[in-house]
């Protein structure tokens, strides 16, 4: 009798790690590269289910920024649902930091201009600001800063965790 405790003991911890791995394994496997018919190399979500050339429009799902169409952000609501958006416009609010797995919380990044940021400490969910015309660069009050917006929407920037 002890033995077969033994055994089963031993074939738990056996599951137990095969599954550990298999999720790790899984994970890393998120990506897979493709050769599109140039004959080059390509990265392409497995997760998300979608032709990689296709970009969605206004209210679509999105992984990250790359799904959606040109002029849009993948924007991650307080549900954690992720949709194509419109990126901000001067007066808009705005944030310019995407967060891990590259959507952004809150607001997009400008499309024109750059955001003038300030913490936002009542939900502390990163900084967000107000899209301004790049000449208002030298007239940010104290306690904010300014850093210009790249033209391009596929700019890369820093990730943010949530």
């Amino acid at each position: 009798m002890g033995s077969l405790r033994t055994t089963l003991r031993l074939f738990g911890l056996l599951v137990v790690c095969v599954f550990a791995a298999s999720t790790a394994f899984a994970q890393e496997l998120q990506f897979e590269l493709t050769a599109d018919t140039d004959d080059n190399i390509e990265q392409h979500d497995i997760l998300f289910r979608q032709n990689p050339k296709q970009r969605n429009s206004i209210g679509g799902p999105c992984r990250n920024s790359n799904h959606c169409r040109p002029e849009l952000c993948c924007l991650q609501s307080r549900d954690h649902n992720r949709t194509c958006q419109p990126l901000a416009k001067i007066g808009e609010h705005c944030t310019e930091f995407q967060i891990k797995g590259g959507s952004y919380p809150d607001h997009c990044p400008c499309f024109q201009g750059i955001c003038s940021l300030t913490r936002d400490r009542r939900r502390n969910r990163g900084d967000n600001g107000v899209c301004v015309p790049s000449q208002e660069q030298s007239r940010v009050p104290p306690g904010q800063q300014q850093r210009p917006q790249s033209p391009s929407p596929l700019r890369q920037r820093p990730l943010r965790s949530v």
